[in-house]
Order: C-alpha cells, then sequence, then structure tokens
C-alpha cells in the first residue's frame, strides 16, 4: 500500500487537480449510482459530514448504546452539528427494528424530534457483529414510514 501511494500521480484535489482522487471518487460515485462522491480522510470525518446533512441542530439522531458515533468521535455530534443523540442498549450492538420503532419521536411531539437513526457495520464494541439484512430492511422499513434517515457508520 505504501508503495502505491509513494507512486500514485497527485495534485491538489481541492482545485479538482489529483487524478487520483478524482478517480477514486468517481468510482465511488458510480458503484452508488450518484453524480458525485467526495474522499474525505477519517470515518469520523464522513460520519460527521453526514450528520450534519441528515440532523439539524438541536434534533436527534438515535443509535445503539455502544455506537462508534457516540463512543469514539469526541461528542462531535454535539460539538460541531449541536445533534443531540440519544441510545438504546441493543443485543450485540444490533439495533431491533421494534425498539426503535417504539423510541421514534416525531414532529409535534413536544420533544426533540428524531430525524435519524445510525447503524454500524460492522458493530466494533460488540466483536464485529454484523447486521443481517433483513433487519436493515426491516429498520429501513421503520425509518422510511417514520419519514426517518437512516445512516450506516461503515468505518470498518
Amino acid at each position: 500500500m505504501r508503495e502505491a501511494m509513494a507512486r500514485a500521480e497527485v495534485g491538489d484535489d481541492c482545485y479538482g487537480e489529483d487524478p487520483t482522487v478524482a478517480a477514486l471518487e468517481e468510482r465511488v460515485a458510480d458503484l452508488f449510482g450518484h453524480e458525485a462522491a467526495v474522499f474525505v480522510p477519517s470515518g469520523t470525518m464522513g460520519n460527521q459530514i453526514c450528520l450534519r446533512l441528515l440532523v439539524p441542530p438541536a434534533e436527534e439522531l438515535l443509535c445503539d448504546a455502544d455506537a462508534h458515533i457516540v463512543t469514539y468521535e469526541g461528542g462531535g455530534a454535539a460539538q460541531h452539528g449541536g445533534i443531540s443523540t440519544r441510545t438504546i442498549v441493543s443485543p450485540r450492538g444490533i439495533l431491533q427494528p421494534d425498539a426503535v420503532a417504539q423510541q421514534l419521536r416525531p414532529e409535534g411531539f413536544r420533544t426533540v424530534v428524531t430525524r435519524a437513526v445510525a447503524v454500524e457495520q460492522t458493530a466494533n464494541r460488540a466483536g464485529g457483529a454484523v447486521y443481517p439484512m433483513d433487519v436493515l430492511e426491516s429498520l429501513r422499513a421503520v425509518t422510511r414510514s417514520a419519514g426517518v434517515a437512516l445512516h450506516c457508520d461503515g468505518a470498518r
């Protein structure tokens, strides 16, 4: 990897002059069917950008009690985005759709509104537990019906 990095053609990515970063961003955008992608230097930075896009200040992100976002990211959601986090203790770090459905707070409920739910694939503090596809699909159905975003912290 170091050898490949040393040989890579580089330029100023801020001005779009780095062909290696541009190729990576184009490939990822194509893989996910988006018009563009952005390379960031860390999973934490990627998460924080996503959370800022999904959750307005003073509103809520719901996640597992041991999620990377609330355990290792230095309070970034609150510090940088004014985002309130609320957690659920889940078996092996895997949020259960029924538990999430019961915790979602809609607008007009006179409390902090839930705007996003975060899952972690794989669940780091749960020994690398993997979300089963059917659980992810059920979580997406729950969040979609509530008008809530579903964010995947996939830093591993």
